[in-house]
């Protein structure tokens, strides 16, 4: 027959120990395993309620010095226990005593201000689908300057004689010239996927637009079909309902080429991150005057806008991308095609 005790689950030596200072059991948590009381848990109890007095603090020993060092730590008012000793045989050193003066006398920094910012739902899933694309995606960069004076200037034409009220914009021309060099080189508007390179028969280009909180990529989709009035309209509701949030699962999925365009902010150049499983994505920067040399071997001034373009390397290699950024910059520079 067993004896049934309520006594706390406890060391011998925490037994014996309370037992020595009157304590009861019961009235001590433990924190050992399955709740074990152990000495520590005694001892600090027994401090707790004043049997036993604290532990004396443990004094740091000082180094020792010379009589110069040890007068000039007086001199000082510098407790030769927080002197770091260089010397021989660890002595310590009136430069070390003066290292420790000026240690004590050097202002503390104040703990910088800041707020901290709840990170959104859309905020996070951006950050996670960035970080694995980065990480999973073999990105290389191929960057080409393009003249878009001709550009500039049949855009004033168009919008002069267009009866719409809303005027076109240099990305609306962008996304069909954009449209229109991927059906000239079709390899580069691809999915990677395990099952193969999936390439796309029709221009579904995603634009990325700047919300509160994150970017969403809405998709143009048919762009090689459209004109650029209709391309602009399109581009334009889509990123009024991003703005307001109202974007469905379609008007965002299934993009196969991507365009980021930060020229409205001055950005000269930049390089996005691909939008899997799309195998490339093109970065526009801001128009900029530039000198070049003409072909009369004079110099004039030109408006240049460089492109970048971001490729997965499993899909697209080097002079795939280069081939497509030479078909974009001929359209560009001959914006004549874009409306035929």
């Amino acid at each position: 027959m067993a004896w049934v005790t309520n006594e706390p689950h406890a060391s011998p030596i925490a037994q014996k120990i309370a037992r020595k200072l009157g304590m009861n059991l019961h009235g001590i948590t433990g924190t050992g395993a399955r709740g074990r009381v152990s000495l520590a848990d005694v001892q600090a109890a027994a401090r707790a309620r004043g049997l036993i007095a604290a532990p004396a603090p443990v004094a740091t020993p000082s180094p020792a010095a010379g009589p110069a060092a040890r007068k000039l730590a007086g001199d000082l008012g510098i407790d030769l226990s927080t002197v770091t000793p260089t010397g021989p045989k660890g002595h310590a050193t009136k430069q070390d005593v003066r290292d420790a003066a000026d240690r004590a006398s050097a202002p503390v920094p104040a703990a910088p201000a800041y707020d901290l910012l709840p990170v959104t739902g859309m905020r996070r899933a951006i950050a996670t689908a960035l970080v694995n694309a980065k990480q999973n995606i073999p990105h290389f960069y191929l960057t080409s300057d393009v003249t878009v004076d001709a550009l500039l200037s049949f855009r004033e034409q168009l919008n002069a004689r267009a009866n719409s009220p809303r005027k076109l914009s240099v990305n609306d021309l962008l996304i069909k010239a954009a449209a229109l060099a991927l059906m000239e080189v079709p390899d580069v508007n691809v999915h990677w996927a395990e099952d193969g390179i999936r390439r796309f028969r029709a221009a579904d280009i995603s634009v990325a637009v700047a919300v509160d909180g994150g970017l969403l990529t809405p998709v143009v989709r048919g762009a090689d079909t459209l004109d650029p009035w209709a391309i602009g309209a399109r581009a334009a509701d889509l990123a009024d309902r991003a703005r307001k949030r109202t974007l469905a699962k379609e008007d965002i999925s299934g993009g196969s080429f991507t365009i980021s365009n930060l020229g409205m902010f001055g950005i000269r150049q930049f390089q996005a991150i691909i939008n899997p499983p799309q195998g490339a994505i093109l970065a526009v920067g801001t128009t900029r005057r530039e000198a070049r040399e003409t072909a009369d071997g004079g110099v004039a001034f030109a408006s240049v806008m460089s492109l970048t373009l971001s490729c997965d390397h499993r899909a697209v290699d080097g002079a795939l991308g280069a081939k497509f950024l030479a078909a974009l910059g001929k359209r560009l520079e001959d914006p004549i095609g874009l409306v035929l």
